[in-house]
């Protein structure tokens, strides 16, 4: 049953039109009893849209709500129909030497998402056992003169322990049985099924729709396969926990930068995992691969370059401050954030002071600025927080730089940065604190989704 009729044709259009806030759940039901996934990370709009759901019940609801702003409702149904669920078997082995589980569910229902707008988007599924999400992708077409935000799938997978193994853990909870590679081709088992959406990405998302910024969307895997996907973009927003990259997704922000496209990274501990991704017979992008040890990696052998080394480690060392600005240190921890440049003009005019701190708002993970090492030349420390992490003394930075060809980057050096936009940590600021954060955050939105941000704010 289609809810859609006179879909919106952009995504100026589609802010304006009425939203709901039915996307929540209200009880979220066992992932051995109903779970599903779709056949593809995303889509483009008009291509059909694959659905596998596991469920102990014959009869499952599906409805498709597009993640925005709305007024504050936060999301709009797009879909609604009934699909037959299939009982939900346990997980299959695809490769012992990997400990590579698949669900291999067969598809419960596709539908064609013509007319569907760009976005972000979660598939909420309710039978008499509860309820879950699905999430998935409608990618922009085009990228040109926009502010793409970028959802982190890779990262999302290799946490997912679905079936008992994830990248960083097996069935006994142990670092010595995780897997080596994971498949796209099962449900995540966290985040009631939409791994770290609700507080990593979704109110990033609302605050930029209602900002009005000229926005597009994608995935991380998005950039795996397209060389140029992202040039003439305005700005790319890394949304939440962005860790996990390949050499190719690496390379498309590289390419862009160096045309000019900002770069912010709302989170900490990005472009920490070099991984590379695989097809499986469901489609392309579908296996992620990283041995966190390229001394135990197959290909590296024959393929330095690729071996799945950590970006600071290996042969070819490249930490992620070259794009973050922000070299990764430490979690877990749960610290102020300390305020230091409030003269810089995304602190300017707010009647901060040096020393102006945010309770609680730095960790679990942190990054921080170490001059003289990879970062790029021109930056400033907005914010340095000073902390202990694993027995030794360090600080969390909140970093912002320039680049000689007019873009900039930001990195808010710290995990929990946008969830607290939702109240959606387990840590509570004040409204005053909470606005504060709120209007940094504006303040680099709007100035990066106008251009390059280094000719407009230099160092």
């Amino acid at each position: 049953m289609l809810v859609n009729p006179g879909a919106s044709t952009s995504v100026a259009a589609e802010e304006q039109r009425p939203g709901t806030q039915a996307w929540n759940l209200l009880s979220v039901a066992d992932p051995l009893l109903l779970a599903g996934y779709t056949s593809a990370a995303s889509v483009l709009p008009g291509q059909m849209l694959a659905l596998h759901i596991g469920s102990r019940r014959p009869h499952v609801r599906v409805q498709v709500f597009r993640a925005g702003w709305y007024r504050g409702d936060g999301a709009r149904l797009i879909w609604a129909g009934v699909a037959q669920g299939t009982p939900p078997s346990p997980a299959k082995v695809l490769d012992a030497a990997t400990r590579t589980l698949t669900a291999e569910w067969p598809v419960a229902l596709k539908v064609s998402t013509s007319g569907w707008v760009p976005g972000e988007y979660v598939i909420k599924l309710s039978n008499e056992d509860g309820q879950r999400w699905v999430p998935f992708v409608v990618r922009s077409p085009s990228f040109r003169d926009t502010t793409v935000l970028l959802s982190a799938d890779t990262t999302w997978q290799a946490y997912n322990d679905w079936g008992g193994y994830s990248l960083y853990h097996g069935p006994d909870g142990a670092t010595r049985t995780r897997a080596y590679a994971v498949s796209f081709d099962r449900p995540y088992n966290y985040g009631a099924g939409a791994a770290d959406f609700a507080g990593g990405e979704r109110p990033l998302i609302a605050l930029a729709e209602r900002l009005h910024l000229p926005v597009a969307f994608a995935a991380d895997t998005d950039l795996q396969t397209t060389p140029g996907l992202l040039d003439g973009a305005r700005a790319v927003i890394s949304l939440g926990h962005d860790e996990y990259w390949s050499s190719a997704m690496r390379e498309q922000l590289d390419r862009a930068r160096a045309g000019g496209t900002n770069l912010a990274f709302f989170g900490a501990n990005a472009i920490y995992r070099h991984i590379r991704l695989a097809s499986l017979p469901d489609g392309a992008n579908r296996l992620e691969i990283d041995y966190k040890d390229g001394a135990i990696d197959p290909l590296a052998r024959s393929d330095r370059a690729e071996g799945t080394w950590n970006w600071p480690s290996g042969p070819d060392p490249r930490d992620g401050d070259e794009l973050t600005g922000g070299h990764y240190e430490c979690n877990p921890v749960h610290v102020p954030l300390v305020l230091t440049a409030t003269d810089h003009w995304p602190l300017s005019g707010l009647s901060l002071q040096p020393g102006t701190t945010l309770p609680g708002l730095v960790g679990s993970e942190f990054d921080s600025y170490r001059p003289g090492g990879s970062a790029p030349r021109h930056m400033i420390s907005l914010a340095r927080s000073p902390l202990v992490c694993g027995g030794r003394a360090d600080h969390a930075d909140i970093v912002y730089y320039t680049e000689p060809g007019g873009a900039a980057g930001f990195d808010a050096g710290t995990s929990a940065w946008v969830c607290v936009l939702a109240n959606h940590c387990g840590f509570t600021l004040t409204a005053a604190e909470s606005r504060l954060v709120m209007q940094i955050t504006q303040r680099v939105l709007v100035a990066f989704s106008a251009g390059p941000a280094g000719r407009a704010h230099p160092l």
